[in-house]
């Protein structure tokens, strides 16, 4: 082990710390039932009742695959303020998922706790659930603790975790590099490797960056990829294409390109604003959606023509609607989960290039782009509809084929296999 790991070594084996340990009386057995369970701990980040979000959905589809399905998630920032932050557990049903709110410890600063992901009463609720599978969302947090203690008292339980951290999203300072990432998180999830059945990443790099960082052996890392729940998708996507184009003023011969999400710096719509505008063809639609970042605000609006349609911020439903009113769409930044969405709803794209995130290249359903250039996305765009559009009708085709990896009625097949 590394310095940094022999001191989280000396600190947590010796005192034995768990965010919820109260001695060995936690550990008595529950109530025997034939169903079986799954509890999804979400306490790596905020869960949020009735969300789009990979944890939502796979426990929505577990649940109506008939298994018992229970989520363990922090009260920070429940809807219900009116218990927020107390010091019990709070229970209740959701679409028939059991839902377990646990606060955070209070011998320590709310910041810090939440920053630490320090809770209490964990192990006391997993053990008062009786789970036969666990699936712990997220690799980082002191609740990750836990998983030693429990697997040894409970061996014939089966747990897993997934990786929703890389080189793009974290590491982005000292602190997160070596403290925290290189430190304290690669020290949690070593403990768990002799526990752990299978560690998920959510994309190809974050299988990689298991590897890289948490020393992760790679046949214990398998794909998870994230998508849309097809139930949410426009069934009618004619009537939809005429819905959208009418509320926007866009004509049917047009040709629309579509991105958005958050709007910064770091997603190049500049770029892609001036490459649209430097095509000088009043038949190609540029539609923006998403917040603008306020000090980006000024920058993104001196992009703005008249062929340049901005929505502003939009719901998921609206956003999958314009996504099949669409023709094309192009997002030249930084991976977001927008990405598998556009492919899910079988719109042809053109993706920044990034290392470890290629699995949305289906078949030739989008063009990776190496050149995140004004120039770079108007020649990719050119290619596209040069010929009569002859290589956007395959790209066309390919991706109507290839939405079918992207909706989570078939990612589901491979979850916990």
């Amino acid at each position: 082990m590394d310095i940094l790991e022999n001191f989280f070594y000396s600190v947590f084996q010796t005192k034995g710390y768990c965010s919820s340990d109260r001695g060995k009386e936690l550990f008595k057995n529950s109530t025997e039932d034939k169903t079986m369970k799954l509890v999804h701990v979400c306490l790596s980040g905020s869960y949020y009742d009735g969300w789009g979000y990979q944890e939502n959905v796979l426990a929505e589809y577990n649940y109506k695959s008939g298994i018992d399905v229970y989520v363990v998630a922090s009260q920070e920032n429940y809807q219900n303020i009116h218990q927020q932050n107390t010091e019990r557990v709070i229970r209740y049903e959701y679409n028939g998922v059991k839902v377990f709110r646990i606060p955070f410890i209070n011998f320590l600063p709310e910041k810090i706790s939440s920053k630490l992901k320090v809770y209490k009463g964990l192990l006391k609720v997993l053990v008062e659930i009786d789970a036969d599978i666990i699936f712990f969302h997220g690799t980082i947090g002191m609740a990750l603790n836990c998983i030693p203690k429990y697997k040894k008292k409970f061996p014939a339980k089966k747990i897993y975790i997934d990786n929703h951290a890389d080189y793009y999203n974290c590491c982005q300072n000292v602190i997160s590099k070596y403290f925290l990432y290189r430190g304290l998180w690669k020290y949690l999830i070593r403990r768990t490797l002799p526990y752990v059945e299978k560690y998920y990443g959510t994309l190809p790099i974050r299988n990689i960056f298991m590897q890289e960082v948490f020393k992760i052996p790679e046949r214990k890392t398998h794909l998870l990829i994230m998508g849309v729940d097809e139930t949410v998708l426009p069934q009618n996507s004619e009537k939809v294409r005429i819905k959208i184009r009418d509320k926007y003023q866009i004509s049917n011969d047009s040709f629309v390109i579509i991105a958005g999400g958050k709007i910064d710096v770091n997603k190049n719509f500049d770029k892609l604003m001036d490459a649209v505008n430097g095509l000088k063809n009043e038949r190609i639609v540029l539609f923006i959606f998403g917040n603008v970042v306020e000090n980006y605000r000024k920058e993104f609006e001196k992009h703005m023509t008249e062929n340049i349609i901005f929505a502003g911020w939009m719901s998921p439903n609206d956003i999958n609607e314009c996504f099949v009113a669409s023709d094309l769409g192009i997002f030249p930044g930084l991976h977001s989960v927008l990405w598998e969405n556009a492919c899910a709803c079988q719109l042809p794209c053109i993706f920044h290039k990034l290392e470890g995130i290629d699995h949305v290249n289906v078949n030739g359903n989008c063009l990776l782009l190496e050149e995140v250039t004004t120039i770079g996305i108007q020649n990719a765009i050119k290619e596209l509809i040069k010929n009569n559009g002859e290589k956007y009708m395959e790209m066309k085709m390919n991706a109507e084929i290839a939405k079918e990896k992207f909706l989570y009625k078939n990612i589901i097949k491979d979850f916990l296999g």
